[in-house]
C-alpha cells in the first residue's frame, strides 16, 4: 500500500513542477489583481435566509454604498466581501430575532452575487464609458467591448470635427448636470434661492449656460411654490378641524353644566316626592331630559373624536408630503452626481482624443503589437483605497475597475466649470 502512494507521488512530480513554473512565469501579472472581491455600489446579490421566504430576494447596492434589507434596515456594504456581508447580515437579523424568539434562535443567510457592477474604460478605444461586467473578462476583451483601439490601423485618424461635436455635446451635459445639482442641494438644504457654481455664473456670454440657469432657476421657483401650496392646503384643512374642535369642547362643557342642572332639579323633585309634596308621575319629564342630555353628550364625544382624528391625519399628510420630498431629492440628486461622474469620463477621453488629433495624425503598422503600445493602466477600489497598476492584454478586470487605455501621444487639455460646494 505504501508502495502505490509512493508511486501515485512520483507519478504527479512532473505536474507540480510545470504549475509552479506556470505560476512563476504569472507571478508579476497575478501580483496586480490578487485582491479579494469588494462590493460595490451597483452589485446586484441575492440574499437567501434559511428557512424565511420573507426576508430572502434580490436586492442592488445603491451608489451610496448602502443596501436596504427587510427587519435589519440600512447595511453599509462598502468595500465588504461576501463571507464579511453574510456575517454582517446573519449577526443582524440573530441579534433581532434573539429579541422576538429567545436567545436560541440560529440564522444562517447566503450571499450571492447576480449581477456586478460595470467596469469603465477610457482614452484610445472606439467608444469609452461604462460597460456591464461579463465573466472572464480581461483588458483586450474590454478593450473589443468598447470597439477596439481607437488608433489602431494604417493610417487610422478618428475625425477631429466630429470629437469636437462630441466634446460639446458632453460639455453641455455636463454644464447641465451641475446646475441641476445645484437646484437639488438648494432644495435638499431648504434654501430661499439656489447658488450656482461661480463658473458657471462668470460664462454669461454662452447662451446654452443662460438658459440653464434660468431654467433651473424657474424649475426651482415653481417646485417650491408648488410644495408650499400643498402644505397651506394641509394646513388650512388642519385649522379648520381645530376650529370645529374647540367649538365641540365648548358644547359639550355647556352640555355638563346643563346637565348638572337637570340632576339638580332632579334630586329636588325626587326628595319632594318622597315628602309627598309632589307625584311620582312628574318625575318622568326629569329622567326624559337627562337622557336626551347623555345622548347628546355621547354624540359630542364622537364629533370630538372625529375632530382629533382629523388634525391627526392633515400633521401625517404633511409629514408624509415632505418625506416624499426629500427622498425624491435624494434619489434625484444621486442620479445627477452619477450622470456627473460618467460625462466627465467621457469629456477626459473625448479631450485627450482631441489633443492627439491635433498634434497629429496617429498611423500604425499592421504588425504593431501590445509591445508597440503604451501600458494600460487599472484603478480598483479595495480595502478602503484606490490601487493602480499596469495591465496587459490577459490581466483580468474586475467589477467597478476602471481601465485607462493611454494615447500613444499627445496631451489633454480640459476646461470646466467647477461643481462649487455641492
Amino acid at each position: 500500500m505504501n508502495h502505490f502512494v509512493s508511486y501515485q507521488w512520483w507519478i504527479r512530480l512532473p505536474a507540480l513542477f510545470a504549475l509552479l513554473a506556470l505560476g512563476l512565469v504569472h507571478a508579476d501579472i497575478t501580483k496586480a489583481q490578487s485582491f479579494e472581491y469588494r462590493l460595490g455600489p451597483g452589485d446586484r446579490i441575492q440574499v437567501a435566509v434559511f428557512g424565511r421566504s420573507d426576508l430572502s430576494g434580490i436586492y442592488t447596492i445603491r451608489n451610496s454604498g448602502f443596501l436596504s434589507l427587510p427587519i435589519a434596515g440600512e447595511i453599509n456594504t462598502s468595500n465588504l466581501t461576501l463571507s464579511e456581508l453574510e456575517m454582517e447580515v446573519g449577526n443582524r437579523y440573530s441579534v433581532l430575532m434573539k429579541s422576538k424568539s429567545g436567545p436560541d434562535q440560529t440564522i444562517s443567510v447566503n450571499i450571492e452575487i447576480v449581477e456586478h457592477r460595470p467596469f469603465y474604460i477610457m482614452g484610445d478605444v472606439s467608444k469609452p464609458g461604462s460597460y456591464e461586467y461579463q465573466s472572464r473578462l480581461t483588458v483586450l476583451r474590454a478593450v473589443a467591448i468598447a470597439g477596439g483601439y481607437a488608433s489602431s490601423g494604417p493610417g487610422a485618424r478618428v475625425s477631429e470635427s466630429r470629437s469636437q461635436e462630441s466634446m460639446n455635446v458632453h460639455k453641455n451635459n455636463y454644464i447641465a448636470a451641475i446646475a441641476r445639482e445645484a437646484r437639488l442641494t438648494a432644495e435638499r438644504k431648504k434654501l430661499d434661492k439656489v447658488t450656482f457654481p461661480p463658473g458657471l455664473l462668470k460664462m454669461e456670454d454662452d447662451s446654452f449656460v443662460v438658459e440653464i440657469i434660468d431654467v433651473e432657476t424657474q424649475l426651482f421657483t415653481v417646485r417650491r411654490e408648488l410644495l408650499e401650496q400643498e402644505l397651506k392646503i394641509i394646513h388650512k384643512r388642519k385649522l379648520q378641524f381645530e376650529v370645529e374642535d374647540k367649538a365641540l369642547e365648548a358644547q359639550f362643557a355647556a352640555v355638563e353644566r346643563k346637565r348638572k342642572e337637570i340632576d339638580k332639579m332632579l334630586a329636588g323633585a325626587q326628595k319632594l316626592s318622597s315628602d309627598g309634596l309632589v307625584p311620582r308621575s312628574d318625575l318622568s319629564s326629569f329622567v326624559i331630559m337627562q337622557a336626551d342630555i347623555e345622548r347628546e353628550s355621547r354624540e359630542l364625544v364622537v364629533a370630538h373624536s372625529r375632530a382629533k382624528q382629523g388634525i391627526s391625519e392633515m400633521e401625517q399628510q404633511a409629514l408624509i408630503l415632505r418625506g416624499e420630498r426629500i427622498r425624491e431629492i435624494a434619489s434625484e440628486l444621486e442620479r445627477v452626481r452619477l450622470r456627473i461622474d460618467e460625462t466627465l469620463l467621457h469629456l477626459r477621453a473625448e479631450a485627450d482624443r482631441l489633443a492627439i488629433l491635433k498634434v497629429k495624425t496617429l498611423a500604425f503598422s499592421d504588425s504593431a503589437g501590445e509591445n508597440d503600445r503604451a501600458k494600460v493602466r487599472i484603478t480598483r477600489e479595495t480595502d478602503w483605497s484606490s490601487v493602480s497598476f499596469d495591465a496587459v492584454d490577459n490581466t483580468v478586470v474586475l467589477p467597478g475597475d476602471i481601465i485607462s487605455v493611454p494615447y500613444q501621444e499627445g496631451d489633454a487639455f480640459l476646461s470646466l466649470p467647477d461643481r462649487g460646494q455641492n
